[in-house]
């Protein structure tokens, strides 16, 4: 590899090109430049693994803490709207 974190694999489908020539290009501009600190993020999984017990999630970061909130807003109003169908 050229020192990125991604790669993709050798199959062009022609339907796809124009989509797959997109996702590329977004896939190469933030490839490797990610945000935060993987090292913390190593350091917090070995503490993680060093506990008998662990969570069965681990969301790390704020972002990603923001995101999963929001996920879980939206199946709390999907359970509730299926409560008035069962």
């Amino acid at each position: 590899m050229d020192g990125k974190s991604a790669s993709f694999g050798s199959i062009d489908i022609p339907d796809y090109a124009e989509a797959i020539a997109q996702y590329r290009a977004f896939v190469d501009e933030a490839s490797g430049n990610q945000p935060g600190d993987p090292k913390l993020l190593a350091a917090r999984i070995l503490e993680l693994a060093s506990h008998d017990e662990v969570p069965s999630r681990f969301v790390f970061g704020a972002d990603a803490r923001e995101w999963v909130g929001a996920k879980v807003d939206q199946l709390r109003q999907e359970i509730a709207q299926s409560a008035d169908y069962g």
